[in-house]
């Protein structure tokens, strides 16, 4: 694991994608993902940046609604014993946190994307980092607001300018650009045919007007709007907090409970309740 935090950034805000990181301690230490998360979170307390924890809706999304395939693949692919560890380590997490005295955010029938959409519309005086390696947030990306991803050796700092060499389209239609181009990882096919490299080309000689584009392809109107509609991030859903209960006692008996000898060490348990 990272042990150094070594990022020049200073936002006021840092919003957690909160399963995005639980997802990386479930899979890389499964005997320990609660341990793994509070290392990284306990970390990012150095940035002294106000600190938001978003959590996906459980249940039926306003996503899969609207296209019952949406992530329908993810349930399939993955072991009913990392499922079930998952949910045990986002509920032990959610506690601890509470016990913390840690911001934490939902919203019925959402996903953590458009709480943290809908926190950094509504935040427009603050620089922001968003932690999480979905790169769904780049259409959230600004002057003010970065992406802040952990990989194998470090942190990686992604601006405006950053996503925009890698996507080679304005930032504004990196939602259109991910219509045609589909999304894997939420099962949205997008066009057959037309993936990173000959998206942007396709959407630049149609203007980036999406009717051109179905008119261009001969693909459907209708589904392309569709596809665009959910890769959109919502950022005007109702926000919902969980309680917080901040007990130190009781914060560092869960802790014990949690196999957390990392952050019980030297005390970094306190930094979560600053």
């Amino acid at each position: 694991m990272i042990t150094d935090l070594d990022i020049n950034i200073s936002p006021d805000l840092l919003l957690v994608d909160a399963k995005s990181l639980l997802w990386r301690g479930v899979m890389g230490t499964p005997d320990a993902p609660v341990a793994y998360w509070l290392h990284y979170f306990t970390m990012l307390g150095q940035l002294e940046a106000h600190r938001i924890v978003c959590w996906d809706s459980s249940g039926k999304t306003a996503r899969r609604a609207v296209y019952p395939d949406y992530k329908a693949h993810k349930k399939d692919q993955r072991d009913e014993h990392v499922l079930s560890t998952m949910r045990k380590a986002e509920d032990d997490l959610k506690k601890i946190l509470a016990l913390a005295g840690v911001q934490q955010a939902w919203a019925p029938q959402w996903e953590a994307d458009d709480v943290i959409g809908t926190i950094v519309d509504g935040a427009s005086d603050l620089d922001i980092a968003i932690l999480s390696s979905d790169r769904d947030f780049y259409q959230l990306l600004s002057k003010r607001v970065v992406l802040l991803t952990l990989n194998k050796k470090s942190f990686t700092v992604t601006t405006k300018r950053d996503a925009e060499k890698k996507v080679r389209i304005p930032i504004k239609y990196i939602t259109k650009l991910k219509a045609v181009t589909g999304d894997r990882s939420d099962n949205i096919p997008g066009i057959p045919g037309y993936g990173e490299k000959r998206a942007p080309k396709l959407l630049e000689k149609c203007g980036f007007k999406l009717k051109r584009v179905a008119k261009e392809t001969g693909f459907s109107y209708e589904k392309l709007m569709m596809f665009w509609n959910l890769v959109k991030i919502n950022r005007k859903v109702e926000l919902k907090w969980l309680p917080e209960r901040p007990d130190r006692k009781k914060l560092v008996e869960r802790l014990i409970m949690c196999r957390c000898k990392n952050i019980l060490a030297g005390k970094k348990y306190l930094t979560l309740m600053e």
